[in-house]
């Protein structure tokens, strides 16, 4: 989709909304993408201040849509047993996985 000549110069900033709460940012580089460009692109938003998760490769989805969809998944599957009470546990269980999340270092 990309003339040739640009391929080299590009990638995929994925930005979560609203930017000015989330500081996360995937970053995904092209097959083509030189290794200063995405050099140049993570420290820009360094200095932003922003996280960016630097993927290896393009995959369907982004990294916390599929996080948050897998937990969604879960939260949903025990509303639907029984197993917790809606308004009881929101805040433990925000807490417990924004603590516990092994993805908390990307």
């Amino acid at each position: 989709m990309l003339p040739a000549r640009r391929q080299a110069r590009s990638l995929i900033a994925h930005w979560y909304a609203p930017p000015y709460i989330i500081d996360l940012v995937d970053v995904v580089p092209g097959p083509k993408t030189e290794p200063e460009a995405l050099s140049a692109v993570k420290d820009l938003l360094d200095r932003l201040g922003k996280k960016p998760i630097i993927l290896s490769k393009f995959i369907s989805g982004f990294i916390a849509n599929r996080l948050q969809a897998a937990l969604n998944l879960e939260v949903f599957f025990l509303l639907d047993q029984g197993t917790r009470h809606q308004n009881r546990s929101t805040k433990r269980l925000r807490a417990a996985f924004v603590s516990a999340c092994p993805y908390s270092e990307f």
